[in-house]
């Protein structure tokens, strides 16, 4: 289940017709890390920001890296997430040194 951290499936009848979200995952260079909020280069050198709180365990041991200097690369995964309106959502999932 994405996004959960289960590994558990849904259980449906057979016949039901069920939907698949496309889920996509992305990796991108670390370029800084600062007030919760990662700036990354996608493959275009394009910055993008990305969430993450300082607080997590996955938070700190970025910011100790970036701090050593170590150049770090962050796997995303994106997908979709139905509330009021389906949109999409991006979310850090690891993250590991890049050697150079």
């Amino acid at each position: 289940m994405p996004f959960s951290g289960k590994t558990s499936s849904l259980m449906h009848p057979g016949g039901d017709h069920l939907l698949c979200p496309v889920m996509e995952k992305n990796e991108y260079e670390v370029m800084d890390y600062q007030n919760g909020e990662v700036t990354v280069l996608d493959s275009q050198n394009e910055e993008k920001i990305l969430p993450l709180p300082e607080d997590s365990d996955l938070g700190m041991k970025l910011q100790d890296d970036i701090e050593v200097g170590n150049l770090c690369v962050v796997t995303t995964l994106e997908g979709p997430i139905a509330a009021r309106e389906t949109y999409l959502l991006e979310m850090i999932q690891s993250y590991k040194i890049q050697k150079d």
